[in-house]
């Protein structure tokens, strides 16, 4: 076999690696009572306090009042009608209200992984800024970091002074933070809660996280927030209260997610929610894999190398445990793959579209799978995948021929969720579309589609979906506050 043929038959019969339980894996489709069924719900010890809130922003101020439970594997705002939980056991950031018969939840990394890259923006929005002002772009600098949360690899560093039951952090002679008093003496363990309250859900500077008393609440919590300059936004935490009680999981029973109201819509994306769903009861069935290696051998045998090769990508993806090396069947598909003009066409789309620094003519590409071709060929929405990750490394193609769009559907989210209508079962495509929410800030969007590729496909570990956890796992290691 010459090298076309040997890198995609390479690609396709990788050996599978591992699998994972679907029952394991929290998705956004679940309802609060399978939220419930995959973790504890018994009553657990807990600090809670009471919080005054007044926040200065814009010459206005505002004020809010709301309870805070600091348990070991939850946090939880009781905002009155409105309820926000962060679940430690499930890594699930969940929303409702009192008098909803649905939540709102997602993976808890969505949060951090915006942060992170929101952060990279206003780095460069501050070297702009640095070259109007010095002092401006301080400012922005930990202004950024303040309302983010997430500091640079090379933080400003702020001053820390202690008198008596006062700590103020200051920004070269600017007072940007202060604690005042004790709420309650707190544990080691209480204190990493508390750090880890201010992190999520009152988002403070790290560095201003990490002057917090180690053996107290403070009762005041002073800080700013964001803006332009500083001033332009103070906040003001008054707690008080502060008690210890045994309290149960916080997550009302019979309420469902709000996706599932999506589920009977016509868009690609809910059209893909709901074969997700079908994916995950099994009303959904995948192709047999005898039926899928008989149509294989079927095109072999009739010389159709584009459609041999097809086959043994779909029979590689919704059955990766499957190798077919040193079946006779793939000796013949390479020799037909070398003297396949078609493949070659098909070959180098991909290779465009993996690396978008690959020298090649990507419009020549985007025509072939938009092609008759690749149209009537088996694993057809496959070629949506391939092409809106060529368009994805292009950016601009508005000198292209308009037929090109014109045969693909409108977005690019929307071509990886049509193959996922196609082929509900591979965690590939719900990578690819969950990077192009992630790449334009969209991480809610992200993750829910990340968390439905790992649920709906047990052998998700050995394909590209391993580089989320391994970003997840980075993003602990980086920010241990938030987790």
């Amino acid at each position: 076999m010459q090298r076309t043929a040997a890198l995609l038959l390479g690609l396709v019969i990788a050996a599978w690696t591992g699998q994972t339980s679907l029952a394991a894996v929290p998705h956004p489709l679940w309802s609060s009572d399978e939220l419930r069924a995959a973790r504890s719900v018994d009553e657990e010890s807990a600090l809670v306090f009471d919080v005054q809130a007044e926040t200065s922003s814009g010459g206005e101020t505002t004020s809010a009042n709301f309870t805070v439970t600091l348990a070991p594997s939850f946090t939880f705002l009781d905002r009155g009608p409105s309820k926000e939980l962060e679940d430690h056991w499930l890594c699930r950031s969940a929303r409702w209200n009192a008098d909803a018969l649905t939540l709102e939840h997602v993976n808890c990394n969505a949060l951090v992984g915006f942060l992170r890259i929101e952060l990279v923006n206003r780095q460069m929005l501050g070297r702009a800024l640095s070259a109007a002002s010095e002092d401006l772009a301080g400012d922005h600098t930990y202004l950024s970091e303040a309302e983010l949360g997430v500091q640079a690899n090379r933080p400003q560093r702020l001053r820390v002074a202690r008198s008596g039951d006062v700590t103020e952090v200051r920004l070269g002679r600017r007072r940007v933070a202060v604690f005042e008093g004790s709420a309650t003496a707190v544990t080691p363990d209480e204190a990493r809660r508390v750090r880890r309250f201010f992190a999520r859900n009152e988002i403070l500077h790290p560095q201003v996280r990490a002057a917090l008393p180690t053996d107290a609440l403070p009762a005041l919590i002073g800080f700013e927030r964001s803006g332009m300059k500083l001033g332009d936004d103070y906040r003001v935490l008054r707690i008080s209260n502060a008690r210890r009680v045994r309290t149960a999981y916080p997550l009302p029973e019979a309420l469902s997610s709000d996706l599932v109201s999506a589920l009977g819509g016509s868009s690609p994306r809910e059209q893909a929610l709901a074969r997700s769903q079908a994916a995950l009861s099994g009303a959904a069935v995948k192709p047999e894999a005898t039926a899928i290696k008989a149509r294989f051998d079927e095109a072999v045998e009739a010389g159709r190398a584009l459609h041999g090769l097809l086959l043994l990508i779909e029979l590689s993806q919704l059955y990766p445990e499957i190798s077919l090396r040193g079946d006779p069947q793939m000796v013949r598909l390479g020799e037909l793959m070398d003297q396949s003009l078609d493949v070659a066409a098909f070959d180098l789309a991909n290779s465009l579209a993996g690396d978008p620094r690959a020298e090649g003519d990507r419009e020549a590409a985007a025509r072939f799978l938009v092609s008759d071709t690749m149209a009537s060929a088996p694993f057809n929405t496959f070629r949506y995948v391939t092409y809106a990750n060529l368009i994805r490394g292009v950016g601009d193609t508005s000198g292209w021929d308009p037929a090109i769009a014109q045969s693909m559907p409108a977005s690019l989210t929307d071509a990886y969720w049509l193959h996922v209508v196609a082929y509900p079962w591979a965690s590939g495509a719900y990578k690819d579309v969950g990077d192009a929410y992630f790449g334009t800030y969209q991480p809610v969007e992200a993750w829910a589609a990340y968390d439905l590729g790992r649920a709906v496909d047990p052998g998700w570990a050995s394909g590209p979906m391993k580089a989320v956890e391994t970003f997840e796992r980075q993003l602990r290691a980086r920010e241990p506050d938030f987790f």
